[in-house]
């Protein structure tokens, strides 16, 4: 009696089909998760704009201006608040940038603060694009690089 010996393993077939499916899979979870993660780094601009504004009230509570006669606009910030975002991360790994507008810079009554993204990182979509900004009144706006005009709202 012949006793047919069955070998075990994949052939070529399966196997060009398990790399196709992982290729697809591929092309489509990649792109999600880098759009994903630069809503995440976005969320933290926003974040780091409403904390320092948070901190501009604060010390407007004890100075009763938003500036001081030194320095109306706060540029550096280092002393009131981190300058750059992530708040916690080293300057070479920074994406946005932070600035303090006051006005007028004699009397600092009112401000406009900006996050910026910093040429060359992950952030940067071209001059002026990319731009967060909080004023002291409020108002929110956001310059996308896929649209002409700055959206008035943080809404991305």
């Amino acid at each position: 009696m012949f006793k047919l010996n069955k070998t075990r393993g994949f052939t070529l077939t399966e196997l060009m089909i398990t790399v196709v499916i992982i290729s697809i899979l591929a092309a489509i979870a990649v792109p999600l998760y880098s759009s994903q993660v630069k809503k995440a780094y976005r969320a933290d601009a926003k974040s780091a704009l409403v904390q320092l504004a948070s901190a501009l009230e604060r010390n407007r509570t004890v100075t009763n201006t938003y500036g001081n006669t030194a320095n109306a606009d706060l540029t550096p910030i280092n002393t009131l608040f981190p300058s750059t975002v992530p708040l916690d991360a080293a300057a070479a790994n920074a994406l946005y940038t932070l600035t303090i507008t006051t006005v007028p810079a004699t009397a600092a009554t009112n401000y406009t603060i900006t996050a910026t993204p910093i040429v060359g990182q992950r952030m940067y979509e071209g001059v002026g694009n990319g731009v967060f900004t909080l004023a002291s009144t409020g108002v929110k706006t956001y310059k996308d690089k896929n649209k002409a005009a700055v959206q008035n709202n943080w809404d991305d």
